[in-house]
């Protein structure tokens, strides 16, 4: 019980002014730092340090809140989306069933909601029982206090509250009325598009997140706003877009949650396989155009008149145009041959031609560049598992870093970072043009300090000590608060300093073992040179 671990964050602590007078004023992002060290290949390893393992859990359980709010809504959004896409698109004779499935999954919904949201409230009210002191050990705060705190971390919630109260009444509303409650979560993703455009311009425009997050909503305002029979079918097909890009951006923003650790390595996979595959089907691409386009010229029929010499049962319409050509190639790519499809007539000598054409694609295109693909994905993946602890807490830094600078105005123009390549381009924030002024950059420290930054208004000492091995709760953190990973990395060097002690221990009674032999024997000499 007496094991007291002390964690000093001095080095994570931004630079401040060195005017005595500002230094509580100006709210600071404390983890860009640790950005541009996991950006660095040679310095990224040290993210595993449990010093700044045990400062992103300090920051994670500040941020938990926006980041679980933001994706309980959009979970919310996909699923009313899903729901209205089936309602008015899923077939007539299904319509029923239709009904009867999402009404009982939404029930299941509303329960893991409501369960979340509980969690994070009993975290929020656990954390009001515990103030750190100035030796950074948590302890029980005066009542008067805690109802203070209580009422403000329900005003906190608000959000949360509404939330739910939206959700009761969708128990009430007919599946052809639920254009509205979509119209209001579009308003609501509309509106935080527009807050992360303020941010970061350049950011923004060059985000893929972003762009699909934009197409999403266009399609589904497209989709409600000409809701007739007359486009039926071109909303079908947006519906069916709008469905896939939805549902993308629900798993990359569950992947990216800090607390999945495995999705969390699997979101990265994905898109860094996904990028070396685009960098690399750019160029090699070109193979593929090429190949399509002489299946065309050599494969059509449309001419004059009928020159392949085959029945029409064996002629194949894929190659009778340019585009339709370049889709077969481009299945063929992946696998789908087809070979009896193949519309060449082996009866004359340039039906050989046609097959040594085809070989050479089998060989070079699907044999070749299949494998040359399989085998940068599993390079990649590799290096990911091989270092799939320093990934996870490089997403967690950058998600982090991003709602913290969003939400303290980019103090220090840490959003122009991003992409890397265009970094000396300007961010075009409209919240940094904000922050110059006085007035709102003290806004800008009410919104985004109070709840976020631990240095500003929390650990301001820059050190924090905890004794995981009490069973009370009343003035020390439990492992599972403070996270099993930074417990047992401070454990592992306590028990690398006892046992390197041990060992120095063991050497020193060893080499005093030796001297006492040493000074037995001298002692036997002198006895045997006096008796001569």
């Amino acid at each position: 019980e007496s094991y007291r671990p002390k964690l000093e964050l001095e080095e994570c602590t931004p630079l401040q002014p060195t005017n005595t007078d500002q230094e509580r004023k100006d709210a600071l992002p404390e983890t860009e730092s640790l950005w541009y060290m996991g950006q660095s290949r040679e310095h990224r390893h040290l993210l595993k340090h449990p010093v700044i393992t045990s400062f992103l859990w300090f920051k994670w359980e500040r941020m938990r809140p926006y980041f679980n709010r933001n994706l309980r809504l959009y979970l919310l959004f996909v699923f009313i989306s899903t729901w209205y896409i089936f309602n008015n698109f899923g077939g007539f004779q299904q319509k029923q069933n239709i009904r009867d499935s999402f009404y009982g999954m939404y029930i299941a919904l509303f329960v893991f909601t409501l369960g979340l949201m509980v969690k994070d409230w009993v975290r929020g009210l656990r954390g009001l029982r515990m103030m750190p002191d100035d030796t950074g050990m948590y302890s029980t705060v005066h009542e008067q206090d805690t109802h203070k705190m209580l009422i403000s971390k329900m005003s906190s919630n608000l959000l949360d509250f509404i939330q739910l109260g939206g959700m009761i009444g969708l128990f009430f509303i007919q599946p052809q009325h639920l254009y509205i409650p979509l119209i209001v979560l579009l308003s609501i993703l509309f509106v935080r598009e527009v807050l992360q455009l303020m941010v970061s311009m350049k950011r923004y425009i060059l985000s893929l997140e972003n762009w699909i997050e934009v197409i999403m909503i266009v399609l589904l305002t497209v989709i409600i706003a000409t809701e007739d029979n007359e486009n039926f079918m071109i909303n079908r097909h947006l519906g069916a877009i709008a469905l896939v890009l939805s549902w993308s951006e629900l798993i990359t923003m569950v992947g990216r949650h800090p607390k999945l650790l495995h999705f969390n390595i699997y979101v990265t996979m994905f898109y860094k396989v996904l990028n070396s595959f685009f960098l690399f089907l750019l160029w090699y691409s070109m193979f593929i155009v090429a190949f399509g386009l002489g299946f065309y010229i050599m494969l059509h029929t449309d001419t004059e008149t009928d020159v392949s010499g085959l029945e029409e049962n064996e002629q194949n319409p894929l190659f009778n145009r340019t585009w339709l050509s370049l889709v077969k190639t481009s299945a063929m790519f992946v696998g789908e041959l087809e070979f009896s499809d193949l519309p060449i007539n082996s009866s004359t000598y340039l039906g050989m031609v046609a097959y040594g054409y085809f070989l050479s694609f089998v060989f070079l295109i699907v044999v070749v560049l299949m494998n040359l693909l399989n085998g940068l994905a599993v390079s990649d993946t590799s290096d990911i598992k091989a270092k799939a602890e320093i990934y996870s807490y490089i997403s967690r830094v950058e998600t982090i870093s991003y709602m913290e600078s969003t939400l303290l105005g980019d103090p220090f123009d840490f959003l122009s970072n991003v992409p890397s390549f265009l970094k000396n381009i300007p961010s075009m924030s409209f919240f940094r043009q904000c922050y110059r002024s006085e007035s709102l950059r003290q806004v800008f420290t009410k919104l985004g300090a109070k709840e976020l930054l631990i240095f500003y208004n929390v650990l301001k000492d820059k050190e924090y000590s905890f004794q995981p091995n009490r069973r009370s709760n009343l003035c020390s953190l439990t492992a599972d608060q403070l996270g099993l990973e930074i417990i047992l990395s401070a454990k592992d060097i306590l028990t690398r300093r006892r046992n390197a002690g041990e060992d120095e221990e063991t050497e020193v009674n060893q080499l005093k073992a030796r001297v006492k032999e040493l000074e037995n024997m001298h002692a036997k000499l002198d006895l045997l040179i006096k008796r001569k």
